[in-house]
């Protein structure tokens, strides 16, 4: 798994979320998980994607950071 996180403005995000809708059906990619955390005047966006090659495809056209995820250990 591969997770992006993308900074954005909070003014122009609805912009931006319709650039990625697009880009995810163009290319066929299907997020695993996608969230939003608001953080002073701009949003964090966490996409996380099936695999590693998607993930970078993704962080390549909107300059995001893909990160591997970290795996959940149970105790």
């Amino acid at each position: 798994m591969r997770i992006v996180t993308l900074r954005l403005p909070a003014a122009d995000l609805s912009r931006h979320m319709g650039a990625m809708r697009e880009w995810l059906d163009r290319h066929r990619y299907e997020p695993a998980r996608f969230a939003c955390d608001k953080d002073g005047d701009a949003v964090v966006v966490s996409v996380e994607f099936p695999n590693k090659q998607e993930g970078e495809a993704f962080a390549k056209d909107f300059e995001g950071r893909a990160l591997r995820r970290q795996p959940r250990f149970r105790s």
